[in-house]
């Protein structure tokens, strides 16, 4: 269609003199000084122009996508296209008009005439882009791909990147490409060469202004605001959209009035970058906060360049601004995405590394458990050695259960909710962090509460640790006092200063204090976001109070902190007591149940399996051993007829052929042989899967005697049964 916004037609000029009868547009027109022209036109409003002459060959161009550059120009047949339609259907097209067409490449183009003589010379165009309230057929895209030879997926990105317009935005950017074409029309290719250096400029300028309110539309439509600074008189002109990213009120003011609303913590930075382009002559961009009265701070990008006088003092300083807090948003949400991805990483790290050590650890305590307990079965009863071997057996179990925290810490494993005495929790984390505290830090303990809540104890362990590693933290150059106390406390409806979301009842306060330096009432606030830390960069991950915050609420209570600055500051967690607690028998060693069955024993660890050997020989068994799955194998299909074996216990993780392979192996010949299975750690074995491949028993390592000793009479006597 045609469009005609203006409503007088441009006077054809005279014919040239005799010397040049007919000049191509590239004789009369300077290149760079209109490609300087278009460049800002376009970086004001980013709308695609080029200059093409009467053969289709491109002058002046700025702002052509990849779908035009690499794409419909780079191939022969898409390129005739587009010659064709910059030179064919822009024909009879009168000066002071447009032609709005879709070319043959199925996206939008404008076009106007640049005539002289009464001759066309060229066109200006803008094109290649869509309507906004017209979307792109797909598999129309899809289907010129294939034409053409493209990449589907590569060129419908390009499609993708094609800019969209408002039809009312195209109608105004013609405008000034309508003025710019009469401009060129009018003007002699003598006049332009002698005047071009006093006149484009001033012509642009002038062109500007008089589209001022149009352009101000099309910046609007893109939410970007524009500004001018006059150097003289250190006033500043905002455009309506400036005016509203920055609140300000008037259409211009002091450049104090927006140095008012720049975030006191970027004002030096941001006037300093201004002082810097100005002297330095370059352009700018600047990224900053600004305090916005309706939204808060708000995060806008300021970009502007100066301007100057012929002895070099600068006239103005002309720029754009932008409101970028949604992408500032984006860009911190992806940084607390990556955080947590490298958070991940490391436990997962931490994991691999807590379950080789599991191995490695619970065959080490099988052992000492073992030879431990046979001790203490040959020791007379009430002797001295009998004694300390109990504690020895003690000493073990509190480390087997130390294995299978760290397994439940590093998510490979899962421990359920249990009556757990917090006081013995907190003696154990103590003894464990005063070997890794500096004697600088005084550790002080104060457990007047036995009281039992149901809980992870792996957890409650872990709320600990980050209580006391934080507080050491805090006192790491001078010292101090660590104070860990644990009270009773009784929540009822009228109790002061407990947060009320707590139910009513008996409570268990768990209180951890330092004498560092504090902490500052802004951050206090904000303690227990995640991510959120006062430590230096690189230390620390800003996740310790938040895990801590999030374990203790899923535990029913609170936890809450308070600082005096300069003076420590205190964590009290709060978790609710069970009023009525099941009884738990002290560990000891057990006497075992005996047997006269036979046994084979296969681990690839020689030590444990003897000791284990030995253990059930104690009690009766008939023992052979192996240290590998493939010899266990072996011996089972060698097995005497007369004297077969009743049962077998392996160890999981093994070289060469597995645990749960052997076990396979084994039922495959002997369908109902009783076979238990042995693991210190595994991510894809369990009780529940070792019933599924027809094993009977399941024990975690270490194994101790009378545990192991009880499932095989259990599953013996099952199958005499």
């Amino acid at each position: 269609m045609t469009e005609r916004p203006f409503g007088s037609k441009a006077d054809a000029l005279p014919a040239a003199d005799g010397d040049i009868e007919r000049p191509e547009l590239a004789d009369i027109l300077d290149v760079q000084e209109v490609q300087a022209l278009v460049d800002d036109f376009y970086e004001l409003t980013r709308f695609p122009v080029s200059i093409v002459d009467r053969k289709g060959k491109v002058l002046v161009g700025v702002g052509w996508k990849d779908i035009c550059v690499r794409y419909h120009r780079a191939h022969p047949e898409a390129c005739m296209h587009c010659t064709e339609s910059d030179l064919e259907l822009s024909q009879g097209v009168s000066p002071g008009d447009f032609r709005l067409y879709k070319c043959k490449n199925n996206m939008w183009d404008v076009a106007t005439p640049i005539i002289a003589g009464g001759r066309r010379l060229g066109n200006v165009i803008s094109g290649q882009f869509f309507f906004e309230d017209e979307p792109p057929d797909r598999e129309v895209f899809r289907s010129q791909a294939r034409h053409y030879g493209f990449d589907e997926e590569a060129y419908l990105a390009a499609v993708d990147d094609v800019p969209r317009f408002e039809k009312d935005f195209v109608r105004k950017g013609m405008a000034f490409l309508v003025k710019l074409a009469r401009m060129l029309s009018q003007l002699s290719y003598s006049n332009m060469r002698l005047a071009r250096l006093l006149t484009e400029r001033a012509a642009l300028t002038e062109s500007v202004r008089e589209s001022e309110e149009r352009l101000n539309l099309a910046l609007a439509a893109s939410r970007i605001g524009a500004w001018e600074w006059d150097a003289r008189t250190d006033t500043v002109y905002w455009s309506p959209e400036s005016r509203a990213i920055l609140a300000l009120e008037g259409k211009g003011g002091a450049l104090e009035s927006f140095r008012k609303v720049i975030h006191p913590e970027d004002v030096v930075r941001v006037m300093a970058m201004a002082e810097r382009a100005l002297a330095e002559r370059t352009p700018f961009v600047e990224e900053f906060r600004v305090i916005h009265p309706a939204g808060g701070i708000r995060w806008v990008s300021n970009r502007g360049r100066a301007e100057y006088d012929r002895a070099g003092k600068p006239l103005r300083m002309v720029g754009t601004i932008q409101d970028i807090t949604e992408r500032k948003r984006a860009e911190e949400e992806q940084i607390r995405v990556e955080a947590r991805l490298r958070q991940a990483q490391k436990m997962e790290a931490l994991g691999t590394l807590a379950g080789g050590i599991a191995h490695d650890f619970n065959n080490i305590l099988g052992i000492i458990i073992g030879y431990s307990e046979m001790a203490h079965w040959n020791a007379e009863e009430g002797s001295p050695i009998r004694e300390d071997l109990q504690h020895v057996f003690k000493a073990t179990t509190r480390a087997r259960e130390l294995v299978r925290q760290i397994l439940a810490f590093s998510r490979r494993g899962e421990q359920e909710k249990k009556p757990v005495q917090i006081g013995l929790i907190v003696k154990e984390a103590m003894l464990m962090l005063r070997a890794s505290l500096p004697s600088t830090i005084d550790m002080k303990m104060d457990i007047a509460s036995k009281s039992v809540v149901l809980a992870d104890p792996t957890q409650v362990h872990q709320v600990l640790m980050n209580l006391c590693a934080n507080a050491a933290h805090a006192m790491r150059e001078n010292g101090g006092v660590l104070q860990v106390s644990l009270t009773d406390v009784s929540i009822g409806p009228d109790s002061v200063h407990v947060p009320s979301d707590l139910r009513p009842g008996p409570h268990v306060q768990l209180t951890v204090m330092d004498t560092g330096p504090g902490i500052l009432p802004s951050a206090l606030d904000r303690i227990f976001d995640p991510f959120f830390t006062t430590k230096e960069l690189g230390v620390g991950t800003g996740l310790g109070l938040s895990v801590v915050h999030g374990i203790v609420r899923s535990h029913g209570g609170t936890v809450s902190a308070d600082s005096i600055p300069g003076e420590g500051a205190a964590f009290r967690v709060l978790l609710p007591a069970m009023e009525s607690v099941p009884g738990q028998d002290a560990v000891a060693v057990a006497s075992p149940p005996h047997g006269r069955e036979r046994v084979l024993i296969v681990d690839d660890e020689p030590e444990l399996a003897i000791v284990t050997k030995r253990m059930l020989e104690f009690l009766g068994y008939e023992v052979e051993y192996r240290t590998n799955g493939i010899e266990a194998l072996e011996a089972f299909r060698h097995r005497s007829k007369e004297n077969p074996f009743d049962l077998v216990v392996t160890d999981l993780t093994m070289p060469h052929l597995t645990g749960e392979d052997l076990a396979r192996e084994l039922l495959r010949l002997q369908p109902d042989l009783p076979v238990i299975l042995c693991t210190g750690f595994s991510e894809r074995m369990d009780a529940r899967r070792a019933q599924q491949l027809g094993i009977r028993g399941f024990i975690m390592k270490p194994v101790v005697a009378g545990e192991l000793a009880g499932t095989i009479r259990r599953i013996l006597d099952q199958r005499t049964q």
